[in-house]
């Protein structure tokens, strides 16, 4: 990404400024309009370890590639959103770290034989299950929002790229429709889920219980 989208790295990590040895923020609050963080937690040199892998490497930044495309490009905005951006990338590496700390947990208790006899975790990790999803979610607003804009970077502009010839009633049907289909999907799949769920809940009528685990329901 530094390489390919350096303006998406620099919003990614609200650096308005190129530095050598970039840190790596873990939580700012910062005033776009005048370029710069006003409350910052960071990591010293870990930006420009991910970006370069280097120790002092240096890490372009926002103010710095807007002033190059304008440069090379004309006269534009090629700046994203930046909050968007910064916070969208938060949330999905947050979330896999949530997920890969549950994994853990559940090795330990597994590891310990009491995995089955937690309620607290069982819980926690029923929670979990939307964790993957948000990641998703956010991974791809931040790959979409964090590229523009451009559709594809340094050729082609999103201005550029409407089609003339699909009017907003035919965005609207597909968009409609798309929902629909999925919305009933999903009705369909968490309706099987339960089904399958409550099968494996049910004992025997003759007492035995040779159903399967509930959790492999999914």
């Amino acid at each position: 990404m530094t390489t390919v989208q350096p303006m998406k790295m620099a919003a990614a990590e609200a650096l308005f400024h190129g530095e050598n040895g970039a840190e790596f923020s873990l939580f700012a609050i910062g005033d776009v309009a005048e370029g710069k963080n006003t409350f910052n937690i960071a990591l010293p040199h870990m930006l420009s370890v991910l970006s370069t892998n280097t120790w002092n490497g240096y890490v372009a930044g926002i103010d710095d590639l807007q002033a190059k495309y304008e440069a090379k490009y004309g006269p534009g905005d090629y700046e994203p959103n930046i909050a968007v951006t910064y916070w969208t990338f938060r949330i999905m590496v947050g979330t896999a770290f949530l997920s890969g700390l549950v994994g853990f947990i559940a090795a330990l208790l597994w590891r310990r034989g009491i995995l089955g006899r937690q309620r607290w975790f069982q819980r926690v990790a029923l929670g979990a299950i939307a964790l993957p999803f948000i990641g998703n979610f956010t991974g791809w607003i931040f790959t979409e929002m964090g590229r523009q804009p451009w559709v594809v970077f340094g050729l082609l502009q999103t201005n550029n790229a409407a089609s003339p010839s699909v009017d907003a009633v035919s965005v609207w049907f597909s968009f409609i429709a798309f929902t629909l289909l999925y919305g009933a999907l999903a009705v369909v799949t968490v309706r099987l889920i339960m089904r399958r769920i409550k099968l494996a809940a049910t004992p025997a009528a003759d007492g035995s219980d040779d159903s399967p685990p509930a959790a492999m329901a999914y």
